[in-house]
């Protein structure tokens, strides 16, 4: 929402707010912003993200049989949940416990986009807009 709002001339390309990506917006708009984007999208973190988010529309990847460890010397967090290992469009991503993601992997996705948010910033203080 705030990219389609951001860029007003979006709405030439793109007339559906819905409809906007950021796929489709890197190849749209001038570095440094496209730089920060394509690069978002070769992290192993954002690509485990999105498979997973795309990978459990049709299939859960989280076992529903739970057990539960007294032993707490062992591990951090004993009793979490894992996310199963999956393939999805031909890659292979393997199992990950959520606590993990969630600390390491959400906070490398979280630094990349502030340095979006802040190319965002500083195309929109400088007058640019997308390119058609």
């Amino acid at each position: 929402m705030f990219i389609y709002l951001a860029f007003p001339d979006l709405r030439e390309v793109i007339p559906r707010k819905s409809q906007v990506t950021l796929f489709r917006l890197s190849d749209m708009v001038s570095d440094p912003l496209s730089a920060e984007l394509k690069s978002l999208f070769e992290m192993k973190e954002y690509k485990y993200l999105s498979a997973y988010v795309n990978q459990s529309k049709h299939q859960s990847l989280v076992k529903r049989n739970f057990s539960c460890k007294f032993d707490v010397s062992f591990e951090e967090h004993p009793n979490q949940i894992q996310f199963d290992q999956f393939e999805y469009k031909g890659s292979f991503y393997p199992q990950l416990e959520a606590f993990r993601f969630t600390k390491e992997y959400g906070s490398i996705i979280l630094r990349k986009y502030i340095l979006i948010g802040l190319s965002i910033c500083e195309l929109l203080e400088n007058g640019h807009s997308c390119q058609h």
